[in-house]
C-alpha cells in the first residue's frame, strides 16, 4: 500500500469529475484533509466493476459513508479524519460482499480479522483494489406432460456440507418459476449441486379450519421464520373423501384422476429421474452460468398411505409426519414427498403419494440447513403445530445458515421405512420411541463467580445428523448453582452447544458417573438422565503468538486441533476441541475458549480456514502443526510461520 501526501494530478483529476465524493464532516474541517482512493474489480477476470457499491468504516465507529463506483469501477472518500482503523467492503447485485483484504469471497467477518486502512493527516492511500467475486447462476425452463409451462412452482438446489466429519446433504438457493414456466437460480456459490422440481402432497384433517390468505397461492415466504400452521389452513382444498383433505401449497397442482386412480406430479431431479441418487450433478464455479437445466413432469399413479402410531399412552401427542425420499431425512420443509398430521387416536393417512422407497418420520421440530440466506424459503407445511423458530449460523458449518423450527415438544418420535407401489397402504404400523430428558445441574470451579442467571441450555446431534434436530432446555437458580431439565433428545448422542456458556468454559460433563463430555448424552438408551453434572470455569485457557512468512509478520488462518485424532469427528455443529482464529495484517492471533488439553496448532494461507472441520485436512496438517498443551487458566505463547498442508 502506497501513502501519498494529498494533491491532484492530472489523473485524480479525470477521476473526481465521474466518481461520487463521500465527504466526511469532522471535528475540526481544516484537520479533516485525508483521502482513499480505489477501483472494484472482478475477483475472476479482473475487470473494473462499473457502478458498486464501497462501504467505508472504522472499527467500533461503525459505517462512515457509502458511495457508488463509476463506470470503471473507482471510487474517492475525501475529507477523512486521522484515524487508524478503516476499512472497506464492497458489493453489488449479482455479485458477493467482501472486504478489502479478502482474498476469496467468504473469508471471515470477525472484527480482529479485519484488514484496516490508518490515515494521518494530509495522507491520500490510492491504490485499494477491492475484489468481488460474480454469483453463479443455474436456470431452465418447468413445462408439463403437454409442454405447457408450469408457473409459480419452486425450483430449487441441493448439495452436500461436511458436518461434524461427515457429508450430508443440505439445502441449496431456490426460486420459482415465471409465466412462462422459466426460472433462473442467481445466487449459487461454487460446488456440486443437484436441482430439482419439489412435489409436495400436503394432507390435512378435515377438521382443521381454513383462514384467508394474506399472498399469492404459492408465492414464497418474504422470511425463513415462517409461522406455524398446526392449528389452521390457508391453502385451496382439492377434495378428498372421508377424514383427510389435500392442500395446495408452493407445488404443482395435482392433475385430474386417470382411469378412476388419483395422479400426482411426484418430486422430478434433473435430468427427469424420481431418486436423488440418480440425479446429475452440475458443477459450478463463480461466473458460470449454467442454462438449459430443464424439466418436464409428468404425472404418476398414486395411492394412499394410511396406518397407526403406537408407544403412546392416552391421546396421541400433536405432530406431523413427514415422508422423506431416501438420503433426504436430513433436509426441512419442502424435502418431503408427503406431510400429514397425526391424529388424536394415532391413526394417520397420507394422501396422493406416488410410488418410491421413503423413511417416514414423526419428531416434533424440524431443521433446515442451507448454503442460502434464510431470508426467502418455503413455508411451514400445513399441519405443522409450530411453535417457535430459530435462525442463525454455526461456527463448525462454515457457509451454513439453519433454520430451526420447533413444534409442540413431544414424549415421543419415530421413524420407520416404507416402501409404496401401486395399491393402497391402510395397515401400516409405526412403532414410536420414547424421547429423552437429562435433568441435572450447572456447577462452578471454586474460585469461579457463577452469573447472576442463566436461562437457556440445548445441545445438538454428536454425529452432527440434521435429521436428530436439536435437544432444547431451561435453567434455573439453585442453591449450588443452577438446575437444567434438557428435552427432546433421539436416536443419538447430543453435545452440549456451548454459544450459551459465554465467558466459561465446561471442565466435565458427567452422566451416571461417567465423563460424557467427548460422547455426549446418550438418546439411543432411551431412558431419562436424572443425575448429569456440568462443571464450569472461568479460568479459559489461551493460545496466542504472531505468525510470519518469508517476508515478516503475515495475514494467516490459525487452527488448533486435538492431538487425539478420535475428536475429529463427532463433535456436533459447535465443536469444542476444534478453533480457528485469523492473525491481523501485523501477524497477531488469538485462540481461546479451548479447553485443557493437548494440541496440534498450524498457521494456514487464510483461504484454507474453513478446513479446521475436515479430518482428512487435519490429518495432513498433523503432520507440519506444533504440538502445544495448555491447562486451565494457562496462557500459551507459540509463534508459528505459514505452512502449506500437502
Amino acid at each position: 500500500m502506497r501513502r501519498l501526501a494529498l494533491r491532484v494530478t492530472p489523473i485524480i483529476v479525470g477521476l473526481l469529475s465521474s466518481v461520487t465524493f463521500a465527504q466526511i464532516p469532522g471535528d475540526r474541517a481544516n484537520a479533516d484533509t485525508a483521502a482513499i482512493s480505489g477501483v472494484v474489480v472482478d475477483a475472476i477476470g479482473g475487470a473494473p466493476v462499473p457502478f458498486a457499491q464501497v462501504t467505508l468504516a472504522r472499527i467500533g465507529a461503525g459505517t462512515v459513508a457509502r458511495v457508488v463506483a463509476d463506470s470503471k469501477g473507482r471510487f474517492v472518500f475525501t475529507k477523512l479524519p486521522a484515524a487508524p482503523n478503516y476499512y472497506l467492503s464492497g458489493g453489488k447485485l449479482g455479485f458477493t460482499t467482501t472486504r478489502y483484504g479478502w482474498s476469496r469471497p467468504d473469508e471471515s467477518f470477525i472484527t480482529s480479522d479485519i484488514l484496516q486502512i490508518p490515515l494521518t493527516d494530509g495522507q491520500w492511500v490510492d491504490d485499494i483494489k477491492i475484489p468481488i467475486w460474480p454469483h453463479a447462476s443455474i436456470s431452465g425452463q418447468v413445462v408439463d406432460e403437454r409442454n405447457e409451462p408450469v408457473i409459480g412452482v419452486v425450483v430449487r438446489t441441493y448439495t452436500t456440507r461436511r458436518i461434524a466429519g461427515h457429508l450430508y446433504p443440505v439445502l441449496g438457493p431456490l426460486t420459482q418459476t415465471d409465466d412462462r414456466g422459466h426460472y433462473t437460480i442467481s445466487d449459487v456459490t461454487p460446488g456440486d449441486y443437484i436441482v430439482a422440481v419439489p412435489s409436495v402432497q400436503s394432507t390435512v384433517l378435515s377438521t382443521t379450519r381454513e383462514e384467508p390468505r394474506g399472498r399469492p397461492v404459492g408465492e414464497l415466504a418474504p422470511t425463513g421464520v415462517s409461522g406455524g400452521r398446526g392449528s389452521f389452513v390457508s391453502g385451496p382444498i382439492l377434495d378428498a373423501a372421508g377424514t383427510h383433505r389435500l392442500v395446495v401449497t408452493h407445488y404443482a397442482t395435482p392433475p385430474p384422476p386417470a382411469d378412476g386412480r388419483p395422479r400426482a406430479y411426484g418430486i422430478t431431479f434433473y435430468p427427469g429421474v424420481s431418486r436423488p441418487q440418480d440425479a446429475q450433478h452440475i458443477s459450478v464455479n463463480y461466473g458460470d452460468a449454467r442454462s438449459a437445466i430443464d424439466f418436464q413432469l409428468v404425472p404418476v399413479p398414486s395411492v394412499d398411505v394410511a396406518g397407526h402410531v403406537t408407544g403412546f399412552t392416552g391421546q396421541a401427542p400433536e405432530m406431523l409426519l413427514r415422508l422423506m425420499p431416501v438420503g433426504h431425512e436430513g433436509l426441512g420443509f419442502g424435502a418431503e414427498a408427503a406431510t400429514t398430521p397425526l391424529d388424536k387416536d394415532g391413526s394417520f393417512r397420507f394422501l396422493n403419494v406416488p410410488s418410491g422407497d421413503y423413511m417416514l418420520l414423526g419428531q416434533s421440530a424440524v431443521l433446515d440447513l442451507s448454503t442460502a440466506s434464510a431470508h426467502i424459503r418455503v413455508d411451514d407445511a400445513p399441519g405443522f403445530p409450530g411453535q417457535r423458530a430459530a435462525v442463525g449460523s454455526v461456527q463448525g458449518i462454515p457457509g451454513i445458515d439453519y433454520l430451526s423450527r420447533g413444534g409442540i415438544p413431544s414424549p415421543v418420535w419415530g421413524r420407520q421405512r416404507v416402501s409404496v407401489g401401486t395399491r393402497d397402504i391402510t395397515d401400516l404400523i409405526v412403532a414410536m420411541q420414547p424421547s429423552v430428558t437429562v435433568r441435572g445441574r450447572l456447577i462452578f470451579e471454586p474460585g469461579t463467580t457463577p452469573p447472576a442467571q442463566m436461562r437457556l441450555i440445548n445441545a445438538t446431534p454428536a454425529s452432527g445428523d440434521p435429521s436428530l434436530g436439536e435437544a432444547h432446555g431451561s435453567v434455573r437458580k439453585a442453591s449450588d448453582g443452577f438446575e437444567f431439565e434438557l428435552t427432546g433428545l433421539l436416536g443419538g448422542s447430543y453435545l452440549l452447544n456451548l454459544s450459551w456458556i459465554g465467558r466459561f468454559g465446561v471442565m466435565s460433563v458427567m452422566a451416571d458417573g461417567q465423563d460424557v463430555t467427548a460422547t455426549g448424552f446418550d438418546g439411543t438408551l432411551g431412558r431419562d438422565i436424572d443425575n448429569a453434572v456440568i462443571t464450569l470455569t472461568s479460568r479459559q485457557p489461551v493460545i496466542s503468538g504472531v505468525v510470519r512468512d518469508d517476508a515478516g509478520p503475515a495475514r494467516a488462518a490459525v487452527i488448533a486441533f486435538p492431538q487425539d485424532s478420535a475428536r475429529w469427528k463427532n463433535f456436533s455443529w459447535e465443536p469444542l476441541w476444534l478453533k480457528t482464529a485469523g492473525a491481523s495484517l501485523e501477524g497477531v492471533y488469538k485462540l481461546d475458549s479451548l479447553p485443557a488439553g493437548d494440541y496440534f496448532v498450524v498457521a494456514v494461507p487464510s483461504r484454507l480456514r474453513e478446513e479446521f472441520v475436515n479430518p482428512e485436512f487435519l490429518a495432513k496438517a498433523a503432520a507440519v502443526a506444533t504440538r502445544v498443551s495448555v491447562d486451565w487458566g494457562q496462557t500459551r505463547t507459540v509463534d508459528l510461520r505459514i505452512v502449506e498442508v500437502k
